[in-house]
């Protein structure tokens, strides 16, 4: 685990300025995310709601560089990342980075053991150290007697502990889960968060979108989104302004 977690010269880990995204549906420009001001800090256990359409996703996936902002800044460990070329934002991704998604989207013909190794490899590790993180990884999600399973022959609740794993495997600042229990029962969805808060308590910082109040009652901040504006962050109501 890092041993990096605590605040770096008073800077957040995360911090956006005036952020928006659009894209066009329809024939007519959308913002999905309109004027987000947030800061988030290391080590903190963040739950993002809002209703179907809000924009939490798709700030998710700007804060994962998986999409660029059409308007403001983004800065990660103080850097601006708002701009930066494909190439970049998949090397931050790679060592900084971690994802969980609804759907765990696990190689088929591939093992657990193997599905987890997948981002080690493009970080030109050898087969070995690839192998002992990777089992380390799975390990601590409890699946060390699963290595050489395929994701056919795990459960829903396993398949999102090896994505879990995944997430892991390259020590990252950051997880960003999106609706990780949104196609689990409730009894295997409360796994995956109680595996969700050891990542939190043990220094993590955890982004988590979900639709489930219940859920997002098991972070310690709570950001509403609504119409792509963030309107409550543990109490202070951002005011709206008109969209241009």
């Amino acid at each position: 685990m890092r041993g990096d977690c605590g605040p770096v010269d008073n800077v957040p880990l995360i911090k956006t300025e005036h952020l928006s995204r659009q894209h066009l549906s329809g024939g007519a420009m959308v913002r999905a995310i309109n004027d987000i001001h947030v800061e988030i800090w290391r080590g903190e256990f963040v739950a993002v709601t809002g209703p179907s359409g809000s924009g939490k996703s798709t700030l998710l996936n700007v804060l994962g560089l998986l999409d660029r902002p059409t308007q403001g800044r983004y800065l990660l460990e103080g850097q601006d990342v708002s701009s930066l070329d494909p190439d970049h934002c998949a090397a931050i991704r790679n060592r900084k980075i971690g994802f969980v998604f609804q759907s765990s989207i696990l190689l088929p013909r591939t093992t657990a053991l193997k599905n987890v190794e997948l981002p080690l490899i493009y970080r030109g590790l050898s087969r070995a150290d690839r192998w002992r993180l990777a089992v380390e990884a799975l390990t601590s999600v409890g699946l060390a007697h699963r290595l050489d399973f395929l994701p056919s022959q795990l459960s829903g609740g396993e398949q999102q502990r090896v994505a879990i794993a995944r997430a892991l495997v390259s020590d990252p600042l950051l997880v960003l889960a999106d609706e990780p229990t949104g196609a689990l029962d409730s009894r295997t969805g409360r796994e995956i968060i109680d595996q969700l808060q050891r990542l939190h308590q043990s220094g993590r910082t955890v982004i988590l979108v979900t639709h489930d109040r219940q859920i997002a009652g098991c972070a310690e901040r709570h950001i509403a989104i609504h119409d792509g504006r963030v309107i409550n962050d543990d109490g202070t109501v951002q005011a709206a302004e008109p969209s241009l």
